[in-house]
């Protein structure tokens, strides 16, 4: 079963050293242009502060990885702070550390450290979350096969996350697989009474 790993929520931390306030944002992302659309709104939350260092991570295996030091030394922000992201074994991830200059230098050592320090204490702000990829999909039966599609979904572990009533009864759910193996399953054991649609990917989490 393919999984990956992430954050559990999204949170944001401070952190001072030698006057210098950072700050360390976490964003949930699942593409490249998603990052870049929260990395844009996190830039402009923090337009005046001297830089606004960054690195995501996206890709189930992790496959794109982006950094920058914005203004920073070459090598002292954006790097560590993916490192640390690298080092958790995280994806779909996005760490944007803004930094507020309070007139002491730190150094190039200082600022690795401090980019670093704050991207982990973000990381166990926000905590860990496994997940799996699965598939989301409707399926559309009739009122008297209601039942017996949720039963056998719930026996998959799926997750109804939405219903709706007209001339049948349209179930979304979410489930770990892939729908090739599910819709076919669930065709033969309710008769025929049964179209779906394969909805895409979902992300199925899968607990501690």
């Amino acid at each position: 079963m393919n999984g990956f790993k992430t954050v559990n929520m999204e949170t944001t931390v401070s952190f001072t050293e030698k006057k210098s306030v950072f700050i360390g944002t976490a964003r949930i992302v699942s593409t490249p242009d998603e990052a870049k659309e929260r990395l844009a709104e996190i830039k402009n939350a923090y337009s005046d502060a001297t830089h606004n260092c960054w690195a995501y991570i996206t890709g189930i295996n992790g496959g794109v990885r982006m950094f920058s030091d914005d203004g920073e030394p070459s090598g002292t922000a954006g790097a560590p702070i993916c490192n640390v992201l690298e080092k958790r074994g995280l994806t779909n991830i996005l760490v944007v550390i803004t930094r507020y200059f309070g007139g002491i230098k730190l150094g190039a050592g200082g600022l690795v450290r401090a980019y670093s320090a704050c991207t982990a204490q973000l990381i166990e702000a926000c905590g860990e979350k496994e997940y799996c990829i699965g598939s989301c999909g409707v399926f559309h039966t009739s009122y008297q096969n209601r039942q017996l599609l949720e039963r056998l979904l719930l026996e998959k572990s799926a997750t109804i996350t939405n219903r709706e009533y007209g001339d049948n009864v349209s179930i979304t759910a979410s489930f770990a697989g892939e729908w090739d193996v599910m819709y076919p399953y669930l065709k033969e054991r309710i008769y025929d009474d049964l179209e779906g649609e394969y909805l895409g990917v979902a992300y199925i989490d899968i607990g501690e």
